[in-house]
């Protein structure tokens, strides 16, 4: 080397990025902000809360009470994004697995507020699983009712009305029971199975939001809402699911497939108003609950 030639640039920091680039070192010269980033990220071990840990694991519990399958954590944290579930919903559900709610014992530690913990209905610690399942309020309690008079499958299960199930919904999958004594005709094919989970899924999601939605009004705004309100307002959000569903079907996908699925979710829920038309998919008037009076 000439004398006065800059020498070479010596790293020692070991650039390599594991797995997902498999490349054994990363020249400087070709080394980006953002490769260097997922590298770090890559080597980076994130560790769950508690509270998280605890959270799947009830999930998988619910999971596997109902389907008899045992899910791994990496399916639970997918599942709340399943088609299924809306977008605002799935960033619930992704909160409460997490617990970052300011519920509860997140109020003991401020002595100005510290009466907020306590649930003005039954007197006692509030939690997302009293929220959603325990709470003797009555937008809790006549919501459940409402679902599980939606739920049209009475040959079909229901899953239980615990905190897991609902954290979980997004995996569960309605499995029929061959020891039932039922006629040939009458037992669910595939289709009709993948259409009632599809249901299901959505019950249980737009449940538990709504009755978190209403407690935030009835505990914040103080407001307290009749029977006529609460009913009106879940057929209003089941609706607005249907609506969706037929929009998507005949006038975005227009897919045989989903179509078929969209058929199988709802039709069993719609043909209880009534006599049921051959093309209601494509009818803006037929609605869950539109021969009830709220």
């Amino acid at each position: 080397m000439k004398e006065g030639a800059a020498n070479p640039v010596q790293c020692d920091l070991d650039l390599s990025i594991p797995n997902t680039f498999d490349v054994q070192g990363a020249k400087l010269t070709a080394l980006t902000q953002s490769i260097a980033y997922k590298g770090i990220l890559e080597r980076k071990r994130t560790l769950l809360r508690p509270s998280s840990l605890s959270n799947i694991q009830l999930a998988r519990e619910a999971i596997k009470r109902y389907t008899g399958h045992e899910e791994t954590d990496t399916t639970i944290w997918l599942s709340i994004r399943k088609a299924s579930i809306r977008p605002k919903i799935c960033q619930f559900l992704y909160k409460t697995l997490h617990e970052v709610f300011k519920i509860g014992e997140y109020w003991t530690h401020i002595p100005a507020v510290a009466d907020r913990h306590i649930c003005m209905t039954c007197e006692t610690t509030e939690s997302i699983s009293h929220i959603l399942t325990h709470c003797r309020s009555s937008p809790n309690r006549i919501i459940w009712d409402l679902v599980r008079t939606t739920w049209p499958h009475r040959n079909l299960p229901w899953p239980g009305n615990d905190l897991g199930t609902i954290l979980g919904c997004g995996c569960l999958t309605v499995q029929y029971n061959a020891n039932q004594n039922q006629d040939q005709e009458q037992q669910p094919n595939n289709a009709h199975l993948r259409g009632a989970s599809r249901l299901l899924q959505i019950l249980l999601s737009e449940l538990a939001f709504l009755i978190w939605v209403l407690r935030c009004e009835r505990v914040i705004h103080e407001k307290i809402h009749s029977y006529r309100e609460i009913k009106s307002r879940w057929l209003r959000t089941i609706n607005e699911r249907l609506t969706e569903d037929k929009i998507t079907a005949t006038m975005i996908k227009r897919n045989k497939g989903f179509t078929n699925l969209i058929v199988n979710t709802w039709e069993k829920v719609l043909a209880r108003e009534g006599d049921l038309p051959n093309d209601w998919t494509n009818r803006r008037e037929v609605l869950v609950g539109s021969r009830v009076r709220p």
